[in-house]
């Protein structure tokens, strides 16, 4: 897996980002966890690279999908999702992939189904159908099979590792030694 540094930049100034993720939740009908608790690895998320399929293509990423993973990544967060990267983030990964080299036909239908997804969501296409229309597909996926299902599952979860792992994330760190009582005597 590549990675690919998320720019803030690339997101307007005056997006709320909070209000914008919990609108995200709202469009993938999740609610924010009644207590949320953030760990470790939510806070190594949130700041952790865009994971591409090819390094190489990953720079093709458009502007407004590497906002929207930032986006989809604090909701997630804010859902409580300890475990998998967002669908967004699926895209973006597989979206490189496929400029690489041609994939399989199963991850090109997963990477359909979820691009589907995807562009409806953040406005792209009116609804999932039009992108069907517009790649010409005979008969459009509208279900995963349960073994693509696990597959799209697991990549989610490898994703969200290999983010949490390429993380940086800026410490603090103290240079004073704490005392011990250790080796003085009276």
């Amino acid at each position: 897996m590549a990675t690919l540094t998320l720019q803030t930049e690339d997101l307007p100034a005056d997006l709320d980002l909070v209000n914008a993720a919990l609108a995200y939740l709202d469009r993938i009908g999740r609610q924010p966890a009644a207590e949320p608790h953030w760990n470790a690895g939510d806070r190594r998320y949130l700041a952790g690279p865009l994971i591409v399929g090819d390094p190489a293509w990953g720079r093709d990423t458009p502007v407004w999908l590497c906002a929207a993973v930032r986006i989809a990544r604090l909701g997630l967060v804010l859902a409580g999702e300890h475990d998998h990267a967002s669908e967004e983030e699926a895209v973006a990964y597989l979206m490189a992939a496929s400029l690489a080299a041609p994939l399989h036909a199963d991850w090109a239908a997963r990477y359909f189904w979820v691009a589907a997804r995807v562009l409806a969501r953040w406005g792209k296409v009116s609804q999932e159908a039009d992108f069907w229309q517009m790649i010409d597909a005979a008969a459009p996926q509208r279900t995963l099979r349960p073994d693509q299902e696990d597959d799209l599952r697991r990549l989610l979860r490898d994703i969200r590792r290999s983010v949490e792992r390429h993380a940086k994330l800026s410490h603090t760190t103290s240079t004073t030694t704490p005392s011990t009582q250790e080796g003085t005597q009276k």
